[in-house]
């Protein structure tokens, strides 16, 4: 995962120059070989732990501790939720690259609106969150996506995201709880989809005899779950294709 953040990080840079910081937040050990190379590629980025951000992140918030501990996604859900207090995120997933200059992302930026990736068919959800949002008067953004969002700052209510939060129960785990808490938050923060014909999640060439998305023709590309396979065998190739346009 740690050469994957490079690579989504270099291609960020490459394709957004330097008009955001770059952070790779890593939810485990990295070594100095991994950081010594990413501050020859990518000069000006950090690279740190999850950890003290955690510490910051979870002081006085009883529901979103008890959820970092108890579920793989707590920290990434922790860790927006702090990081936007503070200052504008734009946040990606380590298996999203960039190929083109994001220029609908841009004016979104420009203009201060949260936005977001969409899910390539259907909503994936936790059904109990969604359930206890519509207690709390909230619904999600449809088919919402959190590997690519851009937050500005103060934009997500962090008492609403204790509020979802606090009636989650580990013995009814979802993998979506995280990303279904970001869709009740960022529904409620007036966040708007990105195009999907430019800004892909989309399950085209799981198979070998499938046609490929156009990488030509897109500005960035999720490999979730069924396309991983792709991010190695032509996502960076491409990337280093249009990183020499």
């Amino acid at each position: 995962m740690l050469d994957e953040a490079a690579w989504s990080a270099w291609s960020w840079t490459t394709h957004l120059g330097d008009r955001f910081a770059t952070r790779i937040i890593v939810d485990g050990p990295f070594g100095n070989g991994f950081l010594s190379e990413v501050r020859r590629v990518l000069p000006g980025a950090s690279v740190e732990s999850s950890s003290a951000l955690l510490q910051q992140a979870l002081e006085g918030r009883d529901a979103l501790s008890r959820f970092v501990k108890q579920h793989p996604l707590g920290t990434k859900l922790a860790i927006l939720i702090h990081l936007q207090t503070r200052l504008d995120v734009l946040y990606s997933d380590s298996d999203v690259l960039v190929f083109d200059r994001p220029s609908n992302l841009n004016d979104n930026i420009r203009n201060q609106l949260p936005c977001y990736n969409i899910e390539s068919e259907q909503s994936a959800y936790d059904v109990r969150m969604i359930e206890h949002g519509a207690s709390l008067g909230l619904s999600p953004r449809e088919r919402f996506n959190s590997g690519l969002m851009y937050i500005p700052q103060n934009s997500l209510d962090v008492m609403r995201a204790e509020e979802l939060i606090a009636n989650w129960n580990p013995n009814f785990f979802s993998w979506f709880t995280e990303q279904t808490a970001l869709a009740l938050l960022m529904r409620l923060a007036g966040a708007v989809p990105l195009p999907t014909d430019r800004y892909v999640v989309s399950n085209q060439r799981q198979f070998w005899w499938q046609e490929d998305v156009d990488y030509s023709r897109v500005h960035t590309r999720h490999f979730t779950g069924t396309t991983r396979h792709l991010l190695y065998a032509k996502g960076y190739t491409h990337l280093s294709k249009s990183s020499r346009k």
